[in-house]
Parts: C-alpha cells; sequence; structure tokens
C-alpha cells in the first residue's frame, strides 16, 4: 500500500487527472 501511495504521489505531482483515474483502480487491487 506505501509503494502504491508514493506512486501516487508522483503521479499526482506530474499529472492530476491521471493520479485521481489510478487511485480507484489501486484501490480496488488492494480490496479484491
Amino acid at each position: 500500500i506505501a509503494k502504491a501511495l508514493s506512486a501516487t504521489g508522483k503521479a499526482l505531482s506530474a499529472s492530476p487527472v491521471t493520479a485521481a483515474n489510478e487511485m480507484p483502480k489501486a484501490q480496488s487491487r488492494v480490496l479484491k
């Protein structure tokens, strides 16, 4: 999870829209 958050943080600084779209997908993978 920490790695996912770190990657999301980097993506967020580079592309907020992409990060916002990827976050729910990452959370879904963790839940599954």
